[in-house]
């Protein structure tokens, strides 16, 4: 476009040049505005030529604070003894995913400290738990494949989740009767980065990059469990998932 007519408005314009110097400045110049230029959100598949698995290992280092949602009980709340196990009994892709929890864990920590971070969870069918039909959180693989709990691992799950909230006053879970979202699991980190996975056939991993898309994300998931979070109280989901443990105790015995 061009302005500089003689204070005439703007107008397409077509330039047509041979000269190699101007056609070198002008290469350089949007060269420049593309190297800025990123895509909004990234789509990884077990087609393409980064793999899911590889994003998320990547993603577990980025700095945890913000908003979870899914319609199991949170994967990076469980604890080393359950990670321990599922590695021993999970393919490449599971120990992957296992190793990436554990090394969050420390930095998670240090994160809730300062930062609040709100897992948005459903509970599972107890019936399922017990007859070893329940997914582990995490485990579901692109080929279709997962781990099941087994009764303590289940518990060991719940313990750690009520460790998480008597430890940091920053930790927050909203327990929710009916998913969100089946079968999809989303992912804020502060408010720049977002993961949403949709974990039935064909598995596909979407990553947000871009801030405000992002953030406004976060902002939804937030919008959708307003109610919930101000009509549960902290030591109302306490005592939910206390009962979950007693509930289970009385199942198997």
């Amino acid at each position: 476009h061009s302005d500089s007519l003689a204070g005439q408005k703007e107008s397409p314009m077509t330039v047509f040049t041979t000269n190699s110097k101007t056609v070198q400045l002008m290469d350089e110049h949007f060269s420049r505005i593309l190297e800025r230029c990123r895509p909004m959100i990234s789509v990884y598949t077990m087609n393409t030529a980064v793999k899911p698995v590889e994003r998320l290992e990547l993603f577990s280092k980025i700095e945890d604070f913000g908003i979870y949602q899914s319609n199991r009980l949170p994967v990076h709340t469980m604890p080393i003894e359950l990670l321990a196990r599922l590695r021993q009994r999970g393919s490449p892709w599971i120990q992957k995913i296992c190793d990436g929890c554990e090394r969050s864990i420390a930095s998670r920590a240090k994160v809730l400290e300062q930062h609040t971070i709100t897992d948005i969870i459903c509970l599972p069918d107890l019936e399922k738990v017990i007859g070893a039909a329940e997914e582990v959180p995490g485990t579901k693989t692109p080929s279709g494949d997962c781990l099941y709990y087994k009764v303590d691992e289940y518990r060991m799950h719940l313990e750690n989740i009520l460790w998480y909230l008597s430890r940091y006053p920053n930790y927050q879970v909203v327990i929710l009767d009916t998913p969100i979202f089946e079968n999809i699991i989303m992912y804020m980190k502060g408010d720049s980065h977002a993961l949403v996975i949709k974990e039935n056939d064909p598995f596909v991993l979407f990553e947000v990059t871009e801030r405000i898309l992002a953030s406004s994300l976060c902002e939804y998931l937030h919008h959708l469990v307003k109610d919930k979070m101000q009509m549960d109280s902290r030591e109302s989901v306490v005592k939910r998932l206390q009962e979950e443990l007693i509930r289970l105790e009385k199942a198997v015995t």
